[in-house]
């Protein structure tokens, strides 16, 4: 039998001279189901698809893309983003390169590295970097033996890749 008992929530809160039983605790269980689903604020978590976009600084271009997309989860003012891009014509892109859609403006632009880009097509000893740059885009840093700050159009091919990047920053929307 149910217990007369029952807690603030509404659940049984049985004594020694209950005998519960298993619709008892599965009354209890489909109640603390209900309680969390009205408590639950499912608005601050969400996910879904975004296209990013490859351009440069100077000229911005019109890349072919032969693939790209993106994934972004965001929790509260957090987002954290992966996605790839494969390209088959740098189409006039010049300057810096950068990597604009992202799915949230950040709340400020970052100077510290907040992106970790692996899988080019580049030369053996670039290791590449991001930041958040305009608030919107990820300015692509490289470093390697000969030079250092933004990769530069000029140093990529027309059948260029980052196949697996992602970002992680704040945002006030």
């Amino acid at each position: 039998m149910s217990s007369i008992n029952k807690t603030e929530l509404g659940f049984n809160q049985w004594s020694l001279s209950d005998k519960p039983t298993m619709e008892d605790f599965n009354a209890d269980n489909l109640l603390a189901d209900q309680i969390l689903e009205e408590k639950l604020d499912k608005s601050i978590i969400s996910s879904g698809e975004w296209t990013p976009f490859l351009y440069g600084s100077t000229t911005e271009g019109n890349p072919t893309y032969t693939a790209r997309d993106g994934f972004y989860c965001k929790i509260g003012p957090l987002v954290v983003c992966k996605g790839s891009i494969v390209i088959s014509s740098k189409g006039g892109m010049s300057g810096a390169l950068k990597i604009g859609g992202l799915p949230f403006a950040a709340i400020r632009s970052f100077s510290q590295p907040s992106a970790v880009i692996r899988d080019t097509n580049l030369a053996a000893g670039h290791i590449i970097t991001g930041t958040i740059a305009n608030y919107t885009s990820l300015a692509i840093i490289q470093s390697s033996n000969a030079t250092g700050g933004s990769l530069q159009a000029s140093e990529i091919n027309d059948n260029f890749y980052f196949t697996n990047f992602s970002a992680m920053y704040i945002t006030n929307s």
